[in-house]
């Protein structure tokens, strides 16, 4: 199994202002988190660099975004997961 993300969530949804992306890895690697629009649009990319295994989190920022549908994709070595989330404003 080359599954490197476990438990991806992003909270709260709907978010306001900050969105909170909670997940595990199952072994160390380079994370980047790419924020994605409902057309498949990059908005914009968080690189998070080295990460332990174990339970991580990492907050966002998501003030400038206007209202809508929006994926949080996860990249962590060779694997990707992607979770979406609301803004509300």
């Amino acid at each position: 199994n080359s599954t490197i993300i476990t438990g991806l969530n992003v909270y709260p949804s709907p978010a306001l202002y900050n969105a909170k992306i909670t997940y595990a890895l199952t072994k160390a690697t380079n994370v980047s988190i790419d924020l994605v629009n409902v057309l498949g649009e990059k908005v914009n990319t968080f690189s998070v660099g080295a990460q332990s295994p174990g339970k991580q989190e990492y907050q966002i920022n998501i003030e400038s975004l206007m209202e809508g549908i929006y994926f949080i994709k996860l990249n962590a070595g060779a694997s990707t997961q992607a979770v979406k989330f609301t803004v509300i404003r």
